[in-house]
């Protein structure tokens, strides 16, 4: 006598003849998970966007002033120790 196996791989069909789905992903779901995440975004006002947007540059032209800075120091203090050695 001959036992048939099952198929594990195989999703088991309904009467419909369409393959169940299992607990794990369904696009349905998912798609209701995200649309109420973004029902709980929290959206800046228009008066919050402006002052973030004046300190990133306010901080981008403090930055880039320190870097100057530093920079042309060593580039200073290089120069006058190679005309030491030079000399």
């Amino acid at each position: 006598m001959e036992e048939t196996k099952k198929n594990v791989s195989e999703p088991e069909k309904s009467k419909t003849g369409k393959a169940k789905k299992e607990d794990g992903f369904s696009l349905n779901k998912w798609y209701a998970a995200h649309k109420a995440e973004y029902k709980r975004i929290s959206w800046p006002t228009r008066q919050e966007v402006v002052r973030q947007t004046v300190i990133v540059l306010v901080l981008c032209f403090v930055m880039g002033a320190l870097i100057f800075g530093i920079d042309t120091g060593l580039t200073k203090g290089y120069d006058a120790l190679m005309s030491l050695v030079a000399a």
